[in-house]
Order: structure tokens, then sequence, then C-alpha cells
């Protein structure tokens, strides 16, 4: 268990997650970090076309499935609470 803790610190390198830079009041690193994140997801065509796809489908089939599971009525009365009623 020691040699493999030690691997972890001293033979891979561990960068350090845009949270975390933020919190400890480093945010132009935090925005490079995300910045180059980026850069790589679309570095190749096929990256670019792989990603887009996640996004695409990640978008229509996960993201939404909160507003599938609920009925219609609980998503508006708790989450569009902001919109006042006619009287």
């Amino acid at each position: 268990m020691l040699l493999l803790w030690s691997l972890r610190f001293f033979v891979f390198s561990l960068l350090e997650s845009p949270r975390f830079l933020c919190g400890i009041g480093k945010d132009a690193e935090a925005v490079d970090v995300i910045c180059n994140h980026i850069k790589a997801l679309f570095a190749t065509p096929k990256t670019a076309w792989s990603t887009s796809l996640l996004i695409a489908v990640w978008g229509q089939f996960i993201m939404p499935r909160p507003l599938r599971d609920k009925p219609l009525t609980w998503v508006v009365r708790y989450h569009w609470s902001f919109v006042s009623p006619l009287q």
C-alpha cells in the first residue's frame, strides 16, 4: 500500500482541478486549465466529432431526465415558482 501511495505522488504528476484553483484564488490558472481541456477535446476532427456527439446525446437524453421522471405539475410548482399565478 505504501508503494502505491509513493507511486501516486512521486511518479504520476497530478494536476489541480479548476475548482481547487478557484478556491485558493488562482482564477487565471483555472481558466487556462479549462481552455486546455477544451482545446484537447476539439484538437482533431475525430475527437471533435466524438465530443460533439457525446454532448448532443447527453443534452437530448441524460440532461432532461429529471423532467421526464417527475410530473409536469411538480416541475412547475417547485422549479418555476417565480412565476406568480393569475389572481
